[in-house]
C-alpha cells in the first residue's frame, strides 16, 4: 500500500529545488521518493545489524552459561592482538 507524505517548505526553496531537479530531468516527487526509500533502506540495514549484534551477545551468554567460554586477561588479549598486527605488517 502506498502512502502519501505531505510537508511544507517556503516557495523559494521549492522553486530552487524544482529548478535544480529539472536540470537533471527529475521531479521533486522523484527526489522525495528516492530520499524516503534511501532512509528506509538505511533503517533496514540498521535493524539487521542490531539483530546480528543481539544474536552475537546471546551466543556469548550461551557459551558462558554452558561453561565453554574462555576468559582471557586483558594483557594477554592485547599481546595476542599485537602479535596479529605484526603478522599483517
Amino acid at each position: 500500500m502506498d502512502a502519501i507524505i505531505e510537508f511544507q517548505v517556503n516557495q523559494e526553496t521549492q522553486r530552487l529545488a524544482q529548478q535544480f531537479l529539472e536540470s537533471q530531468n527529475r521531479t521533486l516527487d522523484d527526489a522525495c521518493r528516492a530520499l524516503v526509500e534511501q532512509l528506509a533502506e538505511q533503517q533496514q540495514a540498521r535493524l539487521a545489524h542490531d539483530a546480528w549484534v543481539t544474536q552475537q551477545i546471546d551466543k556469548a551468554f550461551e557459551k558462558i552459561d554452558s561453561g565453554s567460554a574462555v576468559f582471557i586477561e586483558h594483557s594477554a588479549a592485547m599481546a595476542m592482538f599485537e602479535e596479529r598486527k605484526a603478522k599483517i605488517r
